[in-house]
């Protein structure tokens, strides 16, 4: 009996554990990787970035940000292949824009700075086998040739049109894209925020909220959602996804994915709360505080 006991016990543990070299290896790569993050945490953390994988990098980002880190937005004439610190600021490399890989990026780095946009469009050195209008397409839409922007383009859009979407094949052409598309209406900041995040995996909180806003929040004291306070009972986010399921009793209820502040993603299920949903459903664009329906909602990890 003590015998089928005791192999019971090592059955049950075999499901989980795990032998002391194994653990002893875990604990040397732990111990070095926190003595790095106390001494070099600029450069710990700029590793620690580009090694994350895409799945993970929004919570790596969100980790930066809360050991006091600013992250600087990607730019085609500073960004490199890979993250780099410049004091306390983390920039953005070329390599984490979806859509632009390393032989458009070797293109770049080869033949910057481009001081306008026909030294990137027009540049006998540059092969455009590499540097294809796909990866033109993401390096403007993404935000990187912002610095190229100047005010022959009425906006964006007007930009992406004239030098990416009608791709031109000299200066002429990009003279007459220009004036053929000056009539165009800006990217909505909807557009400009998906095309932000989809393609660098920032959330751009400038383009959705106000530093109005902003400075409201912090003066009354009220949190990004990922630093809810159950004493305070009320924090803000962003939806950026609402999705109508019905319930085993054919009843609606939303769920809402968020983000905030601090790149935290969460989802939110409410019920009962058509009426101030018909807004939400329509657009993504709003901060809400959860606290003045805690009776609605409920909170879960993603």
């Amino acid at each position: 009996a003590a015998a089928d006991s005791l192999w019971r016990n090592f059955e049950y543990f075999s499901g989980y554990g795990f032998n002391k070299s194994h653990a002893v290896a875990y604990s040397i790569l732990s111990f070095q990787c926190a003595w790095l993050l106390n001494y070099y945490p600029e450069c710990w953390m700029a590793a620690f970035l580009d090694k994350e994988p895409e799945a993970r990098k929004e919570l790596a980002i969100s980790l930066a940000k809360k050991n006091g880190f600013d992250i600087e937005d990607v730019d085609i004439n500073k960004s490199g292949s890979q993250w780099e610190v410049e004091g306390n600021i983390l920039v953005q490399p070329l390599n984490s824009i979806k859509g632009l890989g390393d032989k458009a990026i070797e293109q770049i780095m080869n033949h910057r700075p481009f001081h306008t946009v026909e030294e990137l469009l027009f540049n006998e050195d540059i092969a455009y086998s590499k540097l294809n209008k796909k990866a033109l397409s993401s390096l403007l839409l993404s935000g990187a040739l912002d610095n190229l922007l100047d005010d022959r383009f009425n906006n964006r859009k007007h930009f992406w049109a004239s030098c990416v979407e009608d791709r031109p094949k000299n200066r002429k052409k990009l003279a007459e894209n220009i004036e053929a598309y000056e009539t165009l209406e800006d990217f909505t900041k909807q557009e400009r925020a998906n095309h932000i995040c989809s393609l660098t995996g920032m959330f751009p909180f400038d383009l959705i909220m106000s530093q109005q806003t902003i400075d409201r929040l912090e003066a009354n004291k009220i949190p990004p959602l990922g630093k809810y306070d159950k004493t305070l009972k009320v924090a803000w986010f962003i939806p950026r996804e609402v999705i109508k399921r019905k319930t085993k009793n054919d009843k609606d209820f939303w769920v809402i994915k968020t983000t905030d502040s601090t790149s935290t993603n969460l989802e939110i299920r409410c019920w009962g709360v058509r009426l101030i949903l018909q807004s939400l459903i329509t657009t993504i664009v709003g901060v809400f505080l959860l606290g003045l329906f805690k009776k609605r909602f409920e909170r879960f990890n993603k």
